[in-house]
């Protein structure tokens, strides 16, 4: 027969000023955790039943693990969030960085008390920010401390029962047909111009809008003249870190719109014949964006109400001298710049060359290298 082992025991540690007591308890076979070290015997027995008890009731948290910096355990959760949506561990990732860690990275989980978190959120709204982002911030602290709780680092949550300033209404303003009509008359061309009269009718999310193809137009079997969006799909810009598809690439396409469930969304006649032509117009076909990156960009680049430019007489009087007595012909590009000339046929010298260079698609900044990756998959961008 094999002796069985006690629960836990008292052990005392002597001490240059005296002797101290550690309660010891047992969590595995022959593995005895301290429950803590104190000044008398008694207060150890009933740490380490204490803790024997919680073990009974499956309220226990090891000591040791409570004392990991949260730090390492924010990459620990992060870790854990696989079965997450790729935009979700994206925003995770980027609160633990710019607000998390700076508050809280370099405490113990079990330092981090209701008071503490409390207090993070007093310093939030006296900085100013909205009180929608300090409730979203508390929300995914909040989650990452009841995951601490799941895997026993912590007994209870800290985020529970701290409160956040009060929401504002949420209010929903409609565009009025006159507004919709300004930001129509607005916009650079026919396909920018497309984008916005389909999101109106339809109220497609901007991932959702930016990633319909050619197949996701359908004929309504319950209507012969008019079409319909399947919506199964959303994209959503998250940068390569955060990317699941491992590709360098900053978009990632979900196979579900945000709410999960897939949804029809029927067109007016007078839409259902817009589309089609814009479907014929521009060959989209099955697996081809209806709004792609490089056909609005193109779009944006040109100039919506072109207006001929003014010739330049050829018989234009001179500069007045400058400081060295030279002098330039009116209405020429060393006119405006060595000769500082700011008259009309000077200025329209200036605006006549950049235009034509921007019709050469030139005078383009370039593209910065970016830790969000490139866009690999012609998805239009928020911006």
């Amino acid at each position: 027969m094999t002796r069985r082992q006690r629960l836990g025991c008292v052990k005392e540690r002597p001490r240059a000023h005296g002797v101290r007591y550690t309660g010891l308890y047992l969590t595995a076979p022959d593995k005895y955790v301290s429950a803590g070290t104190f000044d008398t015997f008694d207060e150890a027995e009933a740490a380490w039943q204490e803790q024997v008890h919680a073990l009974r009731n499956g309220t226990h948290a090891d000591p040791r693990k409570g004392r990991t910096p949260f730090r390492d355990f924010a990459a620990t959760f992060l870790e854990l969030t696989a079965a997450r949506r790729a935009n979700t561990v994206s925003a995770y990732r980027d609160t633990i960085r710019a607000q998390l860690n700076p508050a809280f990275g370099d405490m113990a989980l079990m330092e981090i008390t209701p008071e503490v978190v409390t207090r993070w959120v007093r310093r939030l709204k006296d900085a100013g920010y909205a009180a929608s982002s300090i409730a979203s911030w508390k929300g995914q602290l909040s989650a990452i401390m009841q995951s601490a709780v799941l895997l026993r680092y912590l007994v209870i949550n800290p985020c529970v029962g701290v409160r956040t300033p009060k929401l504002p209404p949420r209010r929903i303003r409609a565009l009025t047909p006159e507004e919709a009509g300004q930001l129509l008359r607005g916009l650079p061309g026919p396909s920018s111009t497309m984008l916005v009269e389909l999101d109106l009718q339809s109220g497609c999310r901007w991932g959702e809008i930016t990633e319909l193809r050619g197949r996701d137009v359908k004929d309504d079997p319950d209507a012969e003249d008019r079409v319909y969006l399947d919506l199964t799909r959303a994209v959503i810009d998250i940068g390569a870190e955060d990317n699941p598809a491992q590709d360098g690439g900053r978009f990632y396409v979900e196979d579900a719109t945000k709410g999960g469930h897939d949804r029809r969304v029927g067109l007016s006649v007078v839409m259902t014949d817009k589309i089609l032509d814009y479907l014929d117009r521009h060959s989209i076909g099955d697996d081809d964006l209806l709004f792609p990156l490089s056909r609005l960009a193109q779009e944006a680049l040109q100039d919506p109400n072109p207006v001929e430019p003014k010739a330049i007489p050829v018989d234009l009087d001179r500069t007045e001298p400058d400081a060295r007595g030279r002098t330039y012909q009116h209405g020429t590009m060393v006119a405006y710049g060595p000769g500082k000339c700011r008259c009309e046929w000077c200025r329209l010298a200036v605006t006549t060359y950049r235009q034509r260079r921007r019709q050469r698609g030139l005078d383009k900044k370039p593209q910065r290298e970016t830790k969000r990756g490139q866009n690999l998959t012609d998805h239009l961008p928020r911006d």
